[in-house]
């Protein structure tokens, strides 16, 4: 897996298969959640701001809500899984 070694910023120190697929793995997550993110406040906000005649805020805002909770609490279990990973080392 030398692919995966571009993600090593320590140079002198190789990581190994599994960490390098780690690091890969966790890179992906946090991208995929970021836009997901994005995504999620860019509805909000165009929900936010059209006329009630074309969307009703009372629709839109219920049903992305919890998803938008979601994500967060995922964005949270995921920092919080590092720390603790970072600390059993």
């Amino acid at each position: 897996m030398k692919i995966m070694n571009k993600f090593n910023k320590n140079k002198s120190k190789p990581l190994s298969d599994n960490q390098s697929m780690m690091n890969w793995i966790m890179k992906v997550t946090v991208a995929t959640l970021s836009s997901i993110c994005v995504v999620v406040v860019i509805a909000l906000l165009a929900g936010l701001f059209m006329p009630n005649d074309v969307i009703d805020n009372k629709d839109i805002f219920p049903i992305i809500g919890p998803a938008f909770n979601m994500v967060i609490g995922a964005f949270v279990g995921l920092l919080g899984g590092l720390t603790l990973a970072k600390k059993d080392k």
